[in-house]
């Protein structure tokens, strides 16, 4: 008989986190995910684990914004020692929307008929976001102002997600103005200089 020794030193214990409530990042995802799976999974190698999710029979290898409201069981194995544990988790979102910050204002000439967008808005998650006017305030002008101004509307929205999730107040201006003689955009001389004479 060969005898044989064990090294319980080199044992890998598991021992997974249950009933865990995590929030999606700003990526829609979650990271790091041993950290949030197994007790003390800081510091510790991915590569060296394998873990799945389950929603029921149905084996999910990925968490998304599919998954937000669910509570999933989920299974962690030392891929070396095949030591796994088990565990539930809750999927959530609580990252507002924003809005795009950049070219919020609008100009635009009295009497034109102009459909102005909503301001655009982005989310972690590619699921739908609704857009809401809170409010709309209008300050009129003095035809006689020097840049043409004749009406300022401002209006003010706020964006939810699908989770509930609602973004900060977002504020857009529209101004109106009547043409001066700077918006003129006058055509070319014909004088062989800016174009070529008439024969």
């Amino acid at each position: 008989q060969v005898p044989i020794y064990v090294n319980l030193d080199d044992v890998v214990v598991l021992s997974c986190n249950d009933n865990v409530q995590v929030s999606l990042n700003e990526n829609c995802i979650i990271d790091p995910v041993l950290d949030v799976l197994l007790e003390g999974g800081e510091n510790l190698d991915v590569a060296a684990f394998e873990y799945l999710f389950y929603d029921g029979q149905e084996v999910i290898s990925s968490i998304s914004d599919a998954h937000v409201g669910l509570s999933l069981d989920f299974v962690v194995e030392e891929i070396c020692s095949g030591n796994s544990c088990w565990g539930t988790i809750s999927i959530e979102d609580k990252i507002a929307p924003e809005f795009d910050a950049q070219n919020i204002d609008v100009n635009v000439f009295c009497g034109s008929n102009v459909n102005i967008p909503l301001p655009a808005v982005s989310d972690n998650c590619n699921s739908p976001v609704v857009v809401n006017l809170v409010s709309s305030s209008i300050q009129t002008f003095a035809c006689t102002s020097q840049n043409g101004l004749i009406e300022q509307e401002t209006r003010v929205y706020k964006a939810t997600d699908v989770s509930g999730n609602e973004s900060a107040s977002f504020e857009q201006n529209i101004y109106t103005r009547i043409p001066i003689i700077s918006d003129i955009e006058f055509p070319a001389n014909l004088d062989d200089v800016q174009l070529e004479s008439l024969n």
